[in-house]
């Protein structure tokens, strides 16, 4: 019988050391080895690597700024609805600046209204910054260029996890989750006009969350969950069934854990079972997911089923690295706007403006459910296969897709735009904004505002402990 491990108290300074050589590269069980610990120890230490650097970097301050007893602020709702913003934008990797966070802060201070006389200095800043434990630098950095060691290592851990643990890329799955302003038009289209013009600019810009999920040879496809912030009343008639989505709504703007881990069972874990037994037998599976907020969940989804293991990318490296990312998800959305424009295509009889016009204000979420389902139905293997050649591969980190495939989609819907009575001044430039405008640093705040806001209407924040959320890069209280 082996003999029983002392049990050994890290000090904050140690847990960073080991961070700084998990960064140089060495191994895990060297690391165990050296400082008398588990393996456990030091994937629980790597999971807690923005806690711990929080803590050395802030803690100086915090002892400098704050009493024993923090005093109340006097804007406790400004505070709870800005940390929420920071945090949301964050993990929608939106680079925050510390004007943005003053600017945003009168904004909300006025939505709330506020103190009159609130002004955001420089010094409330430094103090908020205090509060929530931000770092200065995670304010400033913007994470796409100072991240690729960090998918250097993992590259080279998910190639030995595949070789020590026998997976089969059939069997290697990735989930991602994206916004899409499923209402949206190129602002140069009469639609996007007479919306501003008519004061109701909002019917443009109704936004979803969208979940997608498919396997490494792109030969399985999930359906894709669609996630909306609605009243209960106004989709009671919504079936989506019948277009192979799978529709949730909450009064609530986050697509939460509870969400998802039904995904997870009823679609991901069935869909995968009944594709495995065709083939005789169960079968070890892999799922990868985007790093931000997963992780706390990840314990409970890895005992729900012994075949499957569910683990996610580290933050730093999920930009870089991830396949959905590497131009899966972008494919969707041309496919999808090329949809819509279909979708609106007026009768031959009846070839005018108002009507377009008409038929953009009568969409409903019925005809979004149909248009995802045929837009992601269209993404082909050979994209969804490719888009794993960066961590499989070592290929550069360009997208999935050749640059002719994407000047194609671009062509075709400038064609079908000016087919559209009111959209013929719109050019390539404006599709190309129009296809991305989901992922604009604009669009994603103010999506993250709307949230929010709507957050403290409907579950007051007073009866939210944001102290639970004090991790920059990670939400705690969500799965997304």
């Amino acid at each position: 019988m082996a003999p029983r491990r002392n049990r050994v108290q890290l000090t904050t300074n140690e847990r960073y050391g080991i961070l700084q050589m998990i960064d140089r590269g060495v191994t895990f069980e060297i690391i165990a080895k050296a400082y008398g610990i588990g393996r456990s120890t030091v994937d629980d230490i790597m999971a807690n690597e923005g806690r711990i650097k929080d803590y050395l970097e802030v803690n100086t301050m915090v002892r400098r700024w704050s009493p024993n007893h923090l005093i109340k602020s006097r804007h406790m709702d400004l505070e709870r609805v800005l940390y929420l913003w920071y945090i949301r934008c964050k993990a929608k990797r939106v680079r925050i600046t510390g004007p943005l966070i003053r600017k945003k802060a009168l904004e909300l201070n006025k939505e709330l209204n506020g103190d009159p006389n609130f002004k955001a200095s420089s010094g409330w800043l430094l103090r908020f910054r205090v509060r929530h434990r931000i770092r200065k630098r995670g304010i400033r950095e913007d994470i796409r260029t100072s991240n690729k060691d960090a998918a250097n290592n993992f590259k080279a851990r998910f190639k030995k996890l595949l070789q020590d643990e026998g997976f089969t890329l059939e069997n290697v799955y990735n989930a991602d989750y994206r916004e899409l302003m499923w209402r949206a038009v190129p602002k140069e289209a009469l639609i996007f006009r007479n919306g501003k013009s008519t004061g109701i600019p909002k019917m443009c810009q109704d936004h979803i969350t969208t979940l997608f999920c498919a396997n490494a040879t792109g030969c399985h496809k999930l359906p894709v969950l669609i996630h909306t912030f609605v009243k209960p009343q106004s989709s009671h008639n919504l079936n989506a069934n019948l277009f192979s989505t799978i529709y949730t709504d909450n009064t609530n703007a986050w697509m939460d854990s509870n969400i998802f881990s039904q995904w997870f069972e009823k679609c991901f874990l069935k869909s995968v079972k009944e594709r495995q037994l065709k083939n005789g037998r169960r079968e070890k599976t892999l799922l990868l997911l985007d790093h931000v907020g997963s992780r706390h969940d990840l314990k409970e989804l890895n005992q729900k089923d012994e075949f499957v293991r569910v683990m996610s990318f580290p933050f730093k490296a999920a930009p870089l690295i991830q396949p959905m990312d590497r131009g899966i998800i972008a494919c969707f959305k041309r496919k999808y706007r090329k949809e819509l424009l279909e979708t609106l295509m007026p009768l031959p009889i009846c070839n005018t403006e108002q009507e377009v016009i008409d038929n953009h204000k009568q969409l409903t979420l019925r005809d979004c459910c149909r248009i995802v389902h045929d837009a992601w139905s269209s993404v082909n293997e050979v994209i969804l296969k490719n888009a794993w050649d960066i961590l499989l591969k070592n290929k550069s980190e360009r997208s999935a897709e050749d640059l002719e495939t994407i000047k194609k989609d671009v062509d075709e819907t400038v064609a079908l735009l000016h087919r559209l009575p009111g959209c013929e001044g719109c050019n390539r430039k404006g599709v190309v904004s129009w296809f991305q405008i989901d992922d604009t640093d604009d669009t994603v705040m103010t999506i993250c505002t709307d949230e929010v806001l709507q957050d403290f209407e409907y579950n007051p924040l007073n009866q939210v402990n944001i102290g639970t959320v004090d991790k920059e890069d990670e939400p705690s209280h969500s799965w997304f």
